[in-house]
């Protein structure tokens, strides 16, 4: 299952949940879309996936498709912090995306 934001005439792939037990995070993809092209924007994500208890994903994660074990998000507090993660990021992509004015 596929987490796919719609934005801009984009889509951004967030995030990926695999059937053996996985999410995988899609920097791989999100770095051809902003605000994602920008390094620092792809560090802060990184930085906010790894606040969340047993996650350590590497630096070198925002030029990949690193992935989370399911089980480390199994408890409320890592389940919470994972959803707050991606709130952010949708947030990041409307605010970078212009809006569109009536005609």
């Amino acid at each position: 299952m596929a987490l796919i934001l719609e934005a801009g005439g984009s889509s951004y792939y967030l995030a990926t949940v695999w059937t053996y037990g996985r999410v995988e995070i899609g920097f791989q993809y999100l770095r051809t879309r902003p605000p994602f092209t920008d390094p620092i924007v792809r560090q802060e994500l990184l930085r906010k996936l790894n606040e969340i208890p047993a996650v350590q994903l590497t630096s070198d994660a925002i030029e990949k498709r690193p992935s989370i074990v399911l089980t480390d998000l199994a408890s409320e507090a890592g389940r919470s912090r994972f959803f707050q993660v991606l709130e952010w990021a949708v947030e990041q992509v409307k605010a970078s995306v212009p809006s569109s004015s009536p005609s």
